[in-house]
Formats: structure tokens, C-alpha cells, sequence
């Protein structure tokens, strides 16, 4: 299922970006949050969408806030897949996750979300 994330993480082919971007995290329990979280964003040429991979490795639940340069002012969700010990067997589409625009003359969005203890989950950024 690791690799269906990157190749056909919705059963329809849908895949991970080919155009790699840099990646940042801070998780609320640890500002080193590359040691528990590890994160791999990309833009997916095809259709425009960023693309962002989380991947939890811990055995709790973490809270973290992702940081998305030069996303459009007027998106405002990215949608969500999961892979992890709730099902084994298929990523499930969980509900849409809100982007905050950026605030005055910034050009930095973020999301805010809890990633399930041990987990790998992508997130679609339409720009």
C-alpha cells in the first residue's frame, strides 16, 4: 500500500508529483519535527496540484502544521488520503482539510492537522 500512495492512492491512478518541492514540518510535541514526521511534497505537472506525503512514525497520534509556498489565495481545502492501522487493506479518502491563506503580503499557506500514529497520509493542494 506505500507505493499506492505514490501511484494509485484513489484507485483511479492518481499519483504523487513528478516536479520535486521542499518540505518543512514542526510538530506541537517537538519542534525536530522531521524526527517523527517525514514529509515529501511535490507538484504534479498534469494538473497543477501540489501533492504533500506525511508519513507518521510514531506510535501516537501527532499534530503538525505544514507550511505551502505560493499556494493561490483562493484555495481554500486539500483533500485527504490515508494509509494506516485503522485499514490495512486500502487508503481511504478521509474529508477535505482546510488551507489557510496567507495573511498581508505573505505567500505562505498552511495546513493543520492531526496525522494517526504510524501513518502515511497525502494531501491534494488544487492551485
Amino acid at each position: 500500500m506505500a507505493f499506492a500512495v505514490y501511484r494509485n492512492y484513489d484507485g483511479n491512478r492518481s499519483t504523487f508529483g513528478d516536479i520535486a518541492l521542499t518540505s518543512t514540518c514542526t510538530t506541537t510535541a517537538n519542534a525536530d519535527g522531521e524526527g517523527q514526521l517525514a514529509v515529501y511534497g511535490a507538484l504534479r505537472s498534469a494538473d497543477n496540484a501540489v501533492t504533500v506525503v506525511v508519513t507518521n512514525k510514531t506510535y501516537g497520534d501527532l499534530n503538525s502544521t505544514l507550511s505551502l509556498a505560493n499556494i493561490s489565495s483562493t484555495t481554500t481545502s486539500a483533500q485527504v488520503f490515508v494509509y494506516s492501522n485503522a485499514n490495512l487493506n486500502a487508503i481511504v479518502a478521509r474529508p477535505s482539510v482546510t488551507v489557510t491563506p496567507p495573511t498581508g503580503s505573505g505567500t505562505i499557506s498552511t495546513i493543520t492537522m492531526k496525522f494517526p500514529a504510524q501513518s502515511i497520509t497525502l494531501l491534494v493542494v488544487t492551485k
